[in-house]
């Protein structure tokens, strides 16, 4: 049949939202290679997400990786210049 592509949407919002509270997580337990390979996994999913870029960032400053970063900050502003 047809695919339900609103069914796909919702599904791929709810794996977004489980990754990004997953990262959520890890970066409170200063665990910053877990946190930022959950935000890998919801990049992949919406790479327009500026939630996913932030919390990116905050994980490569805890491996000090400061340009990457900056990297993502920027995107994440570029993204969502309000926010």
């Amino acid at each position: 049949g047809t695919p339900d592509i609103e069914g796909q949407k919702e599904w791929v919002a709810l794996q977004l939202g489980l990754h990004l509270n997953v990262a959520a997580c890890r970066l409170k337990q200063g665990k910053w290679e877990s946190a930022r390979k959950a935000c890998e996994a919801a990049f992949r999913l919406d790479p327009k997400c500026p939630k996913t870029l932030l919390r990116r960032a905050q994980a490569h400053v805890g491996e000090g990786a400061y340009e990457e970063a900056q990297r993502d900050l920027r995107g994440a502003i570029e993204l969502d210049p309000e926010g």
